[in-house]
């Protein structure tokens, strides 16, 4: 019983100690993903989640999942005003 008071108490005085805002378009929202585009943890942005979709239906395309998935990190990123550094070909 100590033991999970002691990790109660750790868990709780890490997670208030944290920063975190959960970034969400309009779209994402009323498309059920139950992810967020991009979560910032005491300004560390983290992105997850970001594969290619065209109407909520993952495609491939002659290969061009990765750009389409990078287009998707590089639109979040720009809706937080950052930007991302790379060069679509």
């Amino acid at each position: 019983m100590k033991k999970l008071l002691l990790l109660l108490l750790i868990v709780l005085l890490v997670s208030f100690g944290q920063n975190i805002e959960y970034i969400n378009s309009k779209e994402h929202k009323s498309s059920g993903m139950l992810f967020s585009q991009a979560t910032v943890v005491n300004g560390l942005i983290c992105l997850s989640g970001q594969i290619e979709d065209v109407n909520n239906v993952v495609v491939d395309v002659g290969g061009s999942e990765t750009k389409r998935a990078l287009n998707n990190l590089k639109s979040v990123l720009e809706s937080m005003n950052h930007s991302i550094n790379f060069r679509l070909q």
